[in-house]
């Protein structure tokens, strides 16, 4: 709109002023480049309007040719050739169409594709790991020692975030990714809050309330997903997923009740869990 001759920029646009306000020659100058320019079909407007474009375009493709110089330079460091760009563009755009499913959008609101309720014929559910996964974080830092009850329950809560399965339960949810759940659901929960509840100064008063914030994710989504009212995004297998969650929690503690017991003298395991443990029955 603006050179559809490919005519430069009038001498206004980098420091001068329409007509010039020097020699004649140089008034004339500017005359004669900003009549070529402003003769543009396509456009209407006064040559002040035409300027602010002009300088508009001008920033538009500075900051256009930096960022072409960044990812060049990324690019370089990087040691990636076009052809390899290329590969890859081409791998990833197989890969989205192999997976088909799910909109993209759904799939970033809840951090994982959807699988169906279990039942007949539902095959096997994307909710269970395919390998076993430790449900505590090893840690080389000295930092991070086992130094209270608190410890423990915080190696628990992330060792259950970073299981693949639980990656919805790993962070809160927003407003962005559900705006109707706050309807549902009054006290929201997930196991990064648990994590941090427990890090921060007096941490959780016992582990019983522990196990209630854990069991809070379950109450939670079933409250929005098995709702009686029409919810956004309704999707059963999450339920069936906090569920394990819960399970997958109590085996935790269960096995972890020696290194609570050290600093917790109250704790009682079987009230925790509202039922007998293994090693009771085994007694």
């Amino acid at each position: 709109i603006l050179y559809p001759h490919g005519v430069d920029p009038p001498a206004y646009v980098s420091g001068g002023s329409v007509g010039g306000g020097g020699a004649g020659g140089m008034g004339a100058a500017n005359d004669a480049s900003l009549n070529r320019t402003i003769k543009a079909p396509n456009f209407q407007g006064t040559a002040d309007q035409k300027a602010d474009l002009l300088r508009l375009r001008k920033r538009k493709m500075e900051l256009l040719r930096r960022r072409k110089k960044k990812a060049e330079q990324l690019r370089a460091e990087a040691g990636l050739s076009q052809q390899d760009l290329a590969a890859m563009a081409e791998k990833a755009e197989k890969a989205e169409s192999a997976e088909g499913g799910a909109p993209k959008k759904l799939k970033i609101a809840l951090s994982f594709k959807l699988g169906g309720a279990s039942g007949a014929g539902a095959g096997p559910s994307r909710f269970a790991p395919k390998e076993e996964t430790p449900l505590t974080k090893p840690t080389t830092s000295r930092f991070r020692a086992t130094s209270s009850r608190d410890d423990v329950l915080c190696q628990i809560a992330e060792g259950l975030a970073s299981v693949p399965a639980y990656a919805a339960f790993a962070v809160p949810v927003t407003k962005k990714a559900l705006p109707d759940y706050h309807k549902f659901v009054s006290r929201k929960m997930d196991l990064g809050t648990i994590a941090r509840a427990a890090k921060r100064a007096g941490g959780y008063e016992s582990v019983d309330a522990w196990m209630q914030d854990v069991r809070q994710i379950l109450t939670n989504a079933r409250l929005y997903h098995e709702a009686d009212e029409d919810v956004l995004i309704r999707v059963p297998a999450i339920v069936h997923a906090a569920e394990q969650l819960v399970r997958d929690a109590e085996t935790a503690l269960e096995a972890r009740a020696n290194d609570i017991a050290q600093f917790d003298n109250a704790f009682d395991l079987e009230k925790v869990l509202g039922r007998t443990t293994n090693a009771s029955e085994a007694e």
